[in-house]
């Protein structure tokens, strides 16, 4: 609707924006606009099979053995992708790289099985949860190095070790953090930042409109004769980048936060 916002004039069909299926067969090249929606869609699919999956296991009794759907998936994730790296015509085949393996859904499930793993961990198994829970030092450790590693295997993002290991240990690495976080003696859990608090609370925001701001701004800025590479421009664009977030914010999300609340209680009271 406001072609100036668009960060590359190249976007694809509405009706795969619409649909939240911009993500699959998604040519960077020819399809450049708001490429950064790709993570949405594949969280949008997911939040929209995960209840029938769910309703699935309930149905034929399997609830208790999901983490075998678990597993499943995540070895999944890692044979789709050493299939689909063999099809790459290079190791500098970026296009299709990304067209088959970095944006969609199939290649990138990793993060979300990590993170339905640890909530259903401490939903399930919450006696289980207490015993891991107890060693946050070896979790944040281990979380630390882990990260520390696929850093270094991904110094390639598209080679074969990056491609079929290096995401899902990324992911891993994350996981294990966050689990320390989860901890009441983790100096994580016990910290207080009203700055980190309001950067979690605005990140969505930020997320969504973060590539429209700075192409919008950049542009302006160079006017008052500010280079497009210097560290001003970085840090004049990062804050007008968290002042608009505000906006999405304050109209959006709290708004329907609330309306959320409200018929939440509503229905526990039914």
């Amino acid at each position: 609707m406001f072609p100036f916002v668009r960060e590359r004039e190249s976007p694809a069909p509405l009706w795969k924006y619409l649909t939240f299926t911009q993500n699959i067969n998604l040519d960077i090249a020819k399809q450049g606009t708001f490429s950064h929606s790709w993570s949405l869609c594949i969280e949008e699919q997911f939040y929209l099979l995960l209840p029938f999956i769910l309703l699935g296991l309930i149905r034929f009794k399997l609830f208790k053995k999901g983490y075998w759907l678990l597993a499943a998936l995540f070895i999944a994730g890692f044979t789709v992708r050493i299939v689909l790296h063999a099809n790459l015509a290079s190791d500098t085949d970026w296009l299709t790289w990304y067209k088959w393996i970095y944006f969609p859904t199939w290649g990138r499930l990793d993060g979300l099985l990590v993170g339905v793993s640890i909530a259903a961990l401490l939903q399930f198994r919450p006696a289980f949860s207490k015993r891991i829970l107890v060693h946050e030092k070896a979790l944040l450790l281990t979380g630390v190095i882990i990260f520390a590693v696929s850093h270094y295997i991904c110094s390639n993002q598209i080679s074969f070790k990056s491609s079929v290991f290096g995401l899902p240990l990324t992911d891993i690495g994350y996981g294990f953090i966050v689990l320390a976080a989860l901890s009441p003696q983790n100096f994580l859990y016990k910290y207080e930042s009203k700055v980190t608090s309001k950067i979690a609370t605005l990140s969505y925001g930020i997320y969504l409109i973060h590539k429209m701001v700075v192409h919008v701004a950049q542009p302006q800025l160079t006017k008052f004769n500010i280079n497009n590479e210097s560290n001003l421009m970085f840090i004049i664009c990062t804050g007008l980048v968290f002042i608009s977030a505000l906006l999405p914010n304050q109209i959006i999300e709290k708004p329907f936060l609330k309306l959320r609340s409200k018929l939440l209680v509503k229905t526990k009271s039914a």
